[in-house]
């Protein structure tokens, strides 16, 4: 991996990446807390090697955390940065401390200590011992040091890294801070106490990725490969999936095939079985190399597949293009919805996003000339919930409803007035109840008044 050294400032970089696991350790309960007596300014260091190490600790100190605090700090010492990462969790065994590096390396089954004995000796979460090996190699190729040091069964975890640093009077480098810029959590697992409840924004956020993955450490590798991309949600089998889709509306979804509870393949059956979920994309990934199940995950509606073992850099390349897919159909419907038909015939219908405007139009049009038209009605038409249908529009058009009502009318207004209609009878006949507000709103939208726009 090459060393790519951004100018940032380093303590606010660390503060945000540690502001992304609050959601999480508060669904825990956990106190998270960071310190820092790092001066601020600009610094060069490698910001996505820091936020996968960063990452990596985070995400293992709420895994194995149940009760407590864990503490973050960033602290100056002459030319390294001493970054701290402390938990008050099950801890780890003292003869496994010279081998939780190695590769793949998994601590086996223990009795349980003071703070989890009410979970039984196997509970903590199982891995496959990559985490922790990725940290080391990061560390190393950062030039720097990695120690854990040891504590009392069931009395936490503290992690020492020293990593060199250099300041500079250097302009920062925006995307040295973007890492760690999204206000959305990251790394949060589904939850039944986890509730969206805010309208989504259309601000400028990096796509949703939900990755639905049964073994953690793999799920939670491939979290941290695709952050700097993504917003991440996660869930361990495919019912938690399910349920966090129908939440979330993700625009992309990365699914494993043989999971507990609901495998790939009934998730996949329920995401289209419901409208407010058909038209996310399903990337499959599967272990099998049998053509038969190949074809069987492209015959449920699966969008692409990969087996296992994959490379991540296809994987990115594979939901860079499905992504770029959905961008081109969303402006041709976007272009569809607000420009006047050029003839009377339409454009088969062929995606199940146009399925599902043509749905929305036609409930419209049922009601085109009723001013008190609303979102709950149609909502209710379409078996949604408000909220629902609001994302969902959200996600094919980046619209809320009533811009997509609105623009449905103005172009249905063209069609009007192309037929001989004068401007106030039109904009009574598509629903405003005034035709000045009317004749703003078209030229506001088509940079013509509805009498030039009949003239020209």
């Amino acid at each position: 991996m090459d060393l790519v050294n951004e100018v940032g400032d380093l303590p606010e970089f660390v503060r945000q990446t540690v502001d992304l696991f609050r959601p999480s350790a508060d669904i825990k309960g956990l106190l998270l807390t960071f310190q820092t007596d790092f001066p601020s300014g600009n610094y060069l260091f490698d910001a996505d090697k820091w936020a996968k190490i960063l990452y990596n600790l985070l995400s293992n100190a709420i895994k194995f955390t149940q009760t407590g605090a864990i503490r973050v700090s960033l602290q100056k010492a002459s030319a390294t940065a001493q970054l701290q990462v402390s938990d008050t969790g099950i801890g780890i065994a003292p003869d496994t401390l010279p081998y939780i590096f190695n590769r793949f390396y998994q601590a086996g089954p223990r009795e349980a200590g003071p703070r989890e004995a009410s979970q039984g000796p196997d509970w903590a979460p199982a891995g496959t011992g990559i985490g922790l090996a990725l940290v080391h190699e990061l560390v190393g190729r950062l030039d720097g040091t990695i120690r854990v040091f040891p504590q009392e069964i069931g009395q936490g975890t503290h992690f020492l890294v020293e990593l060199p640093v250099q300041q500079t009077h250097a302009e920062p480098d925006q995307h040295a801070l973007q890492l760690a810029s999204h206000p959305q959590p990251v790394f949060l697992e589904p939850s039944p106490t986890y509730d969206l409840s805010s309208e989504p924004s259309p601000a400028d956020f990096a796509p949703l990725l939900l990755i639905v993955e049964d073994n953690a450490e793999l799920r939670e590798f491939m979290a941290t490969e695709l952050v700097n991309t993504f917003r991440i949600r996660l869930a361990s089998n495919g019912y938690e999936g399910w349920v966090a889709a129908k939440k979330e509306l993700p625009d992309i979804i990365v699914t494993d095939l043989l999971m507990p509870r609901m495998d790939g393949y009934d998730l996949i059956e329920q995401l289209r079985l419901h409208p407010e979920t058909d038209h996310i994309p399903v990337v499959l990934l599967t272990a099998s190399h049998d053509p038969s199940k190949r074809l069987a995950g492209l015959g449920s509606g699966v969008d692409d597949y990969l087996t296992k073992p994959f490379s991540m850099s296809e994987l990115r390349l594979r939901l860079r293009n499905i992504l770029a897919r959905q961008t081109k159909l969303r402006e041709f419907l976007l272009n569809q919805l607000t420009q006047p038909r050029l003839s009377g015939v339409e454009t088969p219908l062929e995606t199940v996003e146009e399925q599902f405007l043509a749905r929305f139009y036609q409930l419209v049009e049922r009601r085109l000339d009723d001013s008190a038209l609303c979102v709950e009605w149609l909502a209710e038409e379409l078996a949604m919930s408000r909220r629902k249908l609001h994302r969902k529009l959200h996600s094919v058009l980046q619209l809320s409803p009533h811009d997509v009502m609105r623009r449905y009318r103005l172009r249905r207004a063209i069609d009007l007035l192309r037929s001989g209609y004068n401007v106030s009878e039109t904009a009574y006949k598509v629903g405003f109840e005034s035709p000045s507000y009317f004749t703003k709103l078209f030229k506001e939208f088509y940079q013509l008044t509805p009498t030039e726009y009949i003239h020209q």
